[in-house]
C-alpha cells in the first residue's frame, strides 16, 4: 500500500521539503547524495537534485500466490488493485485513514497508471507473475531468487 511517512533528517546540511509523492525506495540514493559519495543503487531517485518525471508514484507487493497488487498516489488521490478486491480509490487529503471507498470519483489517470504498470510488469515477467494453480510453489521461485539476490530475504 502507499502510506504517508514523514521523514526528518538533522545535520545534513540541506535543508527543504518535498511536496510530491515519493518512494521509500528513493531515500538510499538520497542518502548517498547527501553523503557526497558518487555511488548510486540502481536506477532509483534521489530526492536531492533528481526531481522524478512522473506525477505519481506507483508501488507493488508480489503475493503468495504470485499474483500482483498495485498502487499509484499523486499526492491527493490513492488508487489500489487487488486480486481479490479489485479496484479502490481515496482521497488522502480528505481520508486519510481510507475508510471511505470513493471509486468513481477519482482521476481516471491514476487508474490508467495502475492498469499500464500492472499489464507491463505482467508482460515482462510472464514466468514469474502466474495465476496460482492450488499446487506447489514453483511460480514463485524465481522471485524469491531475485529478492535474495537483493538482499530483500535470506
Amino acid at each position: 500500500t502507499v502510506t504517508r511517512v514523514p521523514l526528518v533528517m538533522r545535520n545534513v546540511g540541506k535543508t527543504g521539503r518535498i511536496e510530491r509523492p515519493v518512494t521509500h525506495l528513493d531515500l538510499p540514493n538520497t542518502i548517498l547524495r547527501l553523503a557526497e559519495t558518487d555511488t548510486r543503487l540502481g536506477d532509483q531517485y534521489s530526492l536531492i537534485e533528481e526531481p522524478r518525471d512522473e506525477a505519481a508514484v506507483v508501488v507493488e507487493n508480489f503475493l503468495d500466490n504470485g499474483d500482483l497488487t498495485a498502487a499509484a498516489t499523486d499526492g491527493e488521490w490513492k488508487v489500489m488493485y487487488h486480486p481479490d478486491r479489485g479496484y479502490e480509490a481515496y482521497n488522502t487529503t480528505t481520508d486519510q485513514f481510507e475508510q471511505s471507498d470513493r471509486f468513481g470519483d477519482h482521476p481516471s489517470s491514476l487508474e490508467r497508471v495502475v492498469k499500464q504498470h500492472r499489464e507491463e510488469r505482467l508482460s515482462d515477467h510472464p514466468n514469474k507473475i502466474t495465476e496460482h494453480d492450488g499446487g506447489g510453489n514453483d511460480e514463485l521461485r524465481d522471485v524469491r531468487e531475485d529478492l535474495m539476490d537483493l538482499g530483500y530475504i535470506d
